[in-house]
């Protein structure tokens, strides 16, 4: 029966073969030392820049973080069996003691990471920041005939306007979308549509014909942040470096994210130059005018001959 302990060399392994799919990784070797044999839980050889290469790897799966005995029993190992590069993973995490020796002395202090494997019990979560672009408020101004002007209320709500039995409003759902998409911050923006021909619209039981519509939209920014996990399909964490390396052809994933779980902020993305290799995560969420019920949009599209959108200042 193979032992919890031997399953994560196993995972280990793999990750290893999956960063470097050149080299040679073995799983749980003998090697002789100065002092008679040594086991080693995963052993890498390879070859960079023309240059052999051996890592020596230690892994622990243990119920408790790893703390700095270990890292001093694997540099002691280190030098017996000359290896270029000394790693531990641990599958609960480092002490901060241990963290601290291990860069001191050069070992690097990894947790392998492959979603939905129950062997895993390290959980990584980070902290997510979107630019939120809402629509705060909008009105809407139709276009029309002069002698129409007297079929016009005064008082009226835009989500009793239908054209072709369905709701104007969930037209400017997506458009309304798109408009945000356009603009970087706070701002207030008038987009104008002129129709082709006159169209008929109904504003509750009254028949309109309507030669444009235009649509005054207020939009606001803000920042917000929840905490999400996050991982890879196969990989690792890097605890002294707080990253994660994503081999080739693995996927990184993020979430679930709760809707119910923003809170606003008073910073945005972190302003740093990334380094080679790396990325980051950058997300815009968009509230636009919100539908009514899960009734189909009218396609104007076809019906609009000219759109023009002006920005206008919000502070003025």
């Amino acid at each position: 029966m193979t032992k919890l302990g031997d399953e994560y060399q196993t995972i280990v392994g793999l990750v290893q073969s999956a960063l470097d799919p050149a080299a040679s990784v073995k799983i749980g070797q003998w090697v002789e030392g100065p002092d008679g044999r040594r086991d080693i839980d995963v052993e890498v050889r390879g070859c960079s820049n023309n240059r052999e290469h051996f890592i020596l790897v230690e892994c622990k799966d243990w119920n408790r973080p790893v703390g700095i005995e270990p890292v001093d029993a694997l540099d002691s190992k280190r030098r017996d069996l000359g290896a270029d590069l000394a790693v531990i993973y641990s599958n609960s995490g480092f002490t901060e003691p241990a963290l601290r020796k291990a860069r001191r002395i050069g070992i690097q202090a990894f947790s392998a990471l492959k979603h939905r494997d129950k062997r895993i019990r390290i959980t990584l979560a980070q902290e997510l920041i979107v630019k939120a672009l809402s629509v705060q408020s909008y009105t809407l101004r139709f276009y029309f005939r002069q002698e129409v002007a007297s079929l016009f209320p005064k008082q009226w709500d835009p989500l009793q306007v239908t054209i072709s039995g369905l709701h104007l409003v969930n037209w400017l759902h997506a458009e309304s979308g798109d408009l945000l998409r356009s603009i970087e911050s706070s701002t207030r923006l008038v987009a104008t549509y002129e129709f082709s021909a006159e169209q008929e619209f109904m504003l509750g039981t009254q028949a309109i014909p309507v030669k444009g519509i235009e649509v005054t939209l207020v939009c606001v920014q803000k920042w917000l942040s929840q905490e999400v996990q996050t991982g890879v399909t196969l990989g690792h964490y890097d605890h002294l470096t707080k990253t994660i390396a994503i081999p080739d052809k693995e996927a990184y994933y993020f979430g679930p994210v709760d809707q119910d779980r923003w809170q606003e902020i008073e910073y945005s993305w972190p302003d740093e130059e990334l380094k080679p290799n790396s990325f980051q995560l950058r997300l815009t969420l968009l509230r636009p005018i919100v539908k009514v019920g899960d009734g189909e949009p009218p396609d104007l599209g076809p019906l609009i001959a000219s759109k023009s959108v002006r920005y206008i200042d919000p502070d003025r």
